[in-house]
């Protein structure tokens, strides 16, 4: 990818590959190594210290979420449909944290349900909250930076709290590291080899967040997206450069140095427009929206 082409615009509608919403909410069940993580695009738990303990983010759906804590989870992926059909543990797991991403119905819904499974469903903290109308219901709050909890003591995690408004004022990622893993939960601020909606602030911010990103999360760091773009993400993309890569097209989630390498609002400076880089990152954004869903 040498440059992304202001020229190359007119080939988007061509080419566009619309994404239906059944399609943006596949539930997905993973083991990785000896941790384990559960998704539903818009979900995810971890799952830690012989199964025992679990950790919540975007708790949308939460049946989904109670039916997982009480089965057993062999392989590496699920669909939302096997997971009924799981064999019973002897003891459900204890939920020990729900994070919010942020306010918007489709990541904190589950909130005000989660409470009668788990003593702390947290939300950010931040002066905007009262303006975000779909404000989650909540135990408490956190904010940006290490994350600290007596609880902790219990599983062998360490979770930095990023910052990111954009897509909306009360927007975080959350940075999850254990002994073998490193994650990346994103919400909506990142998609597959793509970027939020600009709802609640401008173009500077999410140069301002892919910044704090790249210099506060391990390369290696597996982003967990919000919601499922990747079909029409790639469409785009290679409109406007190279044809993605069948390693990368094949995967659901991208690791942070392949989303450097692959994805053009990382890459403004390969955008060849003559302007700073809020500029381009907004016209990016502007092509991106034109090209469809």
């Amino acid at each position: 990818m040498d440059s992304y082409l202001g020229s190359q615009r007119k080939l988007m509608r061509i080419t566009s590959i619309k994404i239906h919403s059944k399609d943006r909410s596949k539930n997905y069940l993973t083991r990785m190594g000896e941790n384990q993580h559960c998704s539903e695009i818009v979900s995810f738990i971890h799952i830690f210290h012989n199964l025992k303990y679990a950790i919540v983010f975007d708790p949308f759906e939460p049946h989904i979420v109670k039916n997982a804590m009480d089965r057993r989870l062999d392989k590496e992926l699920y669909d939302q449909s096997e997971i009924d059909n799981l064999s019973y543990i002897s003891k459900p797991r204890q939920i020990l944290f729900s994070f919010t991403t942020h306010g918007h119905h489709g990541h904190s819904s589950g909130n005000e349900w989660m409470k009668n499974i788990c003593e702390n469903v947290l939300i950010g903290e931040s002066k905007y909250n009262n303006e975000i109308v779909e404000k989650p219901f909540h135990t408490g709050k956190f904010t940006e930076g290490l994350f600290t909890h007596n609880d902790l003591k219990k599983i062998s995690i360490q979770i930095k709290i990023l910052y990111t408004p954009c897509h909306t004022l009360d927007s975080y990622c959350f940075f999850v590291s254990t002994d073998i893993k490193r994650y990346l939960v994103t919400g909506d601020t990142f998609s597959f080899l793509g970027i939020s909606r600009f709802f609640n602030t401008n173009s500077q911010a999410m140069v301002d967040n892919i910044h704090k990103i790249c210099e506060n999360v391990n390369d290696y760091a597996t982003l967990l997206y919000g919601h499922d773009y990747k079909y029409s993400n790639i469409a785009f993309v290679e409109s406007i450069a190279d044809k993605i890569p069948s390693e990368i097209r094949s995967k659901t989630f991208l690791k942070l140095i392949e989303e450097k390498k692959y994805n053009p609002f990382f890459n403004l400076k390969k955008v060849n427009l003559d302007c700073s880089d809020d500029m381009k990152m907004s016209t990016l954004r502007c092509w991106r929206n034109d090209f469809g869903w």
